[in-house]
């Protein structure tokens, strides 16, 4: 979880689209939050990655790639049916 909340900063950091900074930081940080809850909530981690989904449409490539390995990283925590 703590390497996909730094990769969801990296992203809001590449990002030039101020909003979609302002989301993927938000994400990010609720990420942290997860990471820090030890055993996360499946389908909180499923809502959140569906959020990324989201967000990502039309990011430049760096920020699209980053979006990917956090998605990548998150995948373990998500419901068995999702992944």
């Amino acid at each position: 979880m703590h390497k996909a909340n730094e990769q969801l900063l990296l992203a809001s950091k590449l990002t030039l689209d101020t909003e979609r900074a302002e989301r993927l930081a938000d994400l990010a940080h609720r990420v942290g939050e997860l990471a820090g809850d030890g055993s996360p909530d499946p389908s909180v981690v499923e809502t959140i990655a569906t959020q990324l989904d989201a967000v990502r449409a039309d990011a430049h490539g760096d920020v699209d790639a980053a979006i990917d390995r956090a998605q990548d990283l998150l995948a373990v925590h998500r419901p068995a049916s999702t992944v």
